[in-house]
């Protein structure tokens, strides 16, 4: 169990956020052998990537024996959302301090399990903390180009549906029964946030807690890193299976009116328009207004004019159909 202890500054500093980082490396452990079985629409093309190119500190903290990985591939995002070149720079400038103490936790499991370490790590340690650090930088923009940068509007409307979603029901029933709602694995009461985990773990005065919805990930999960304010929290937690969920997970939504509109329905939580409805989810506009004129008809949308632009928004019947 780990247990986060929320100063007041920390509870004033709940927040949501997006991480196309934390997204990158929530599919990256789908690859690893302690892992549940992963959709092989999103594993195929993670190891394809993984085996044709030379990505040596990729492979190794995610295909070796190491439970472990290294906090400072996955920074806390300090806004809502950033690009990824941004969250790239914050790997890519992590701390040799911080960065010899988290690859040494990865080499102490290693040595543990009794394998040696890859030559290739070590080749990669060699040329220094800052070195290492620029390099897992490199090779995970390999790995988003050429598995997930074409497909993150449609996994990041997704999680902002989520976020708006979580965010309603704050207003409903409060923050903490908000918080303990998150995830099956967490609870929370009198200040404290409790994580279901393998080890036993307690940390004070958390002073920033960001909630980042995991696109991929079966369970929540903590981590924790010191800053100069103090030490700050991230909570993973699952995204809600609704219809527009890409996975194995069963969908009434998905089933009856396809895996197209289930996206659309899960994105209109809020009111948005046919253009940028079409930018959010990667389709043409023509594309969506025809799926948008069958959905209205069918009364899971309602329709009104705002200026010049028509705004959709899902129904009551919508909202129960995609389980929220």
């Amino acid at each position: 169990m780990i247990e986060l202890e929320l100063n007041a500054a920390g509870m004033g500093s709940i927040r949501f956020a997006l991480s196309q980082s934390h997204t990158l490396v929530d599919s990256l452990m789908m690859l690893r052998s302690c892992a549940p079985p992963g959709n092989r629409e999103w594993t195929l093309p993670l190891r394809d990537a993984l085996t044709s190119r030379r990505l040596t500190v990729v492979r190794a903290l995610f295909c070796g024996p190491a439970d472990y990985i290294p906090d400072f591939i996955a920074p806390h995002p300090p806004t809502y959302e950033r690009s990824f070149d941004e969250c790239l720079h914050a790997i890519a400038s992590a701390s040799s301090d911080r960065v010899r103490e988290e690859v040494g936790v990865v080499l102490d499991q290693i040595r543990r399990s009794g394998r040696g370490v890859p030559p290739p790590l070590l080749r990669a340690l060699d040329a220094g903390e800052r070195s290492f650090a620029e390099a897992a930088a490199a090779e995970l923009a390999q790995v988003w180009q050429t598995t997930l940068a074409e497909r993150w509007p449609g996994l990041r409307a997704l999680s902002e549906a989520d976020i708006a979603y979580r965010s309603q029901r704050i207003t409903r029933i409060g923050m903490a029964a908000a918080l303990s709602g998150l995830t099956p694995d967490a609870e929370y009461a009198a200040g404290r946030l409790r994580v279901a985990a393998p080890m036993d773990v307690r940390v004070r005065d958390i002073h920033d807690l960001v909630l980042l919805p995991r696109v991929f990930g079966h369970h929540g999960s903590v981590d924790t890193t010191r800053g100069p304010g103090g030490m700050s929290a991230a909570l993973w937690y699952r995204l809600r299976p609704v219809g527009a969920t890409r996975d194995s997970r069963p969908s009434p939504a998905r089933d009856l009116v396809g895996p197209t509109r289930a996206a659309l329905l899960a994105d209109l939580l809020v009111p948005r328009s046919t253009s940028e409805l079409a930018h959010r989810q990667a389709l043409s506009p023509s594309t969506v207004s025809y799926h948008l004129a069958v959905l209205y008809r069918s009364g899971l949308v309602t329709k009104m004019r705002e200026a010049h632009s028509v705004m959709y928004r899902q129904t009551h019947r919508a909202a129960q159909l995609l389980g929220e």
